[in-house]
């Protein structure tokens, strides 16, 4: 909420500023802002409808809201980077003639310090939240701009040239590009359910097959819930003279899986070697001795 009412004020100075000075580089900013203020609001609304607990249909609870809000977020930056880029072209064609670097200087540092602000109250939670990082790139993404819209002014100081305005449009849209990519990528790889990046999957494989009795690990799947939270299943067959104590070398997995990948939402079904796997008598309905 903080980050939202400090990006909502500065939005309302930036656009009146770029209205009155004709600043592409201030109005680049205002639209990554208006971006922004969409990518706060669903960065809310999935945090709190993240926290509603899991029911009988929804088992794993509402986790996902965060990435698809984080998702959405990334394609709003994809269409911000898109306009920008047409005005700065639009603007190539038709310069500007004079520009108050002055006036555009003061709100871009005024724009830098609630950037700042609100980087730092979501700062905290950036690193295991996607949702909350989205968030927090965003604002990165607006202090970066806000910084490059204070050099073409200065450099308008210097230069006299105006056209340092377009030029750092140009910047701020390559800056807001690499945000987006980076956040459609990890929020597009855990909507395909793809294995966490920590987790070698053949690394787990081998140091599962290495517990005493483990003959094969088959059926392996991981898969993110939400960053920070992870699932396995597998299935696991073992020798028959581990079967009357299973639970050991399933405990044994399970502690394994804990302690050196970080996985401790892990589902094992043991599977006693040889064909008895695969026989079942159907007229009892019982697996054979």
């Amino acid at each position: 909420m903080v980050a939202l009412l400090a990006t909502g004020s500065v939005f309302v100075l930036e656009v009146y500023a770029a209205l009155r000075t004709g600043s592409l580089a201030l109005l680049s900013d205002a639209g990554h802002l208006l971006v922004d203020l969409s990518g706060l609001v669903l960065a809310y609304i999935a945090l709190r409808w993240a926290s509603r607990p899991a029911t009988p249909q929804a088992t794993y609870g509402f986790y996902r809201a965060e990435v698809l809000a984080a998702s959405v977020n990334g394609f709003l930056l994809v269409g911000i980077v898109v306009f920008l880029v047409y005005r700065a072209v639009d603007r190539l064609r038709s310069p500007l003639v004079e520009l108050d670097h002055v006036f555009v200087l003061w709100v871009a540092l005024v724009g830098l310090a609630a950037n700042v602000v609100a980087a730092l109250f979501l700062h905290r939670d950036a690193g295991e939240n996607i949702n909350t990082r989205g968030a927090f790139w965003n604002v990165v993404g607006d202090g970066l701009a806000s910084v490059g819209v204070i050099a073409s002014a200065l450099l308008v100081r210097w230069t006299g040239d105006p056209g340092w305005d377009t030029y750092v449009t140009f910047l701020v849209a390559a800056i807001i590009a690499w945000g987006a990519a980076g956040l459609l990528r990890s929020s597009m790889a855990i909507l395909l359910e793809t294995a966490p990046p920590h987790v070698d999957m053949e690394d787990v494989k081998r140091a599962v097959e290495g517990i005493d009795g483990v003959v094969d690990v088959h059926d392996l799947h991981c898969w993110t819930l939400t960053p920070g939270q992870y699932a396995l299943t597998m299935h696991v067959t073992i020798e028959q003279r581990r079967v009357p104590t299973f639970h050991g070398v399933t405990q044994a997995i399970e502690d394994l899986l804990e302690e050196r990948f970080g996985l401790d939402h892990c589902t094992i079904q043991v599977e006693p070697e040889g064909p008895a796997v695969d026989r079942f008598d159907s007229v009892q309905g019982e697996l054979p001795p």
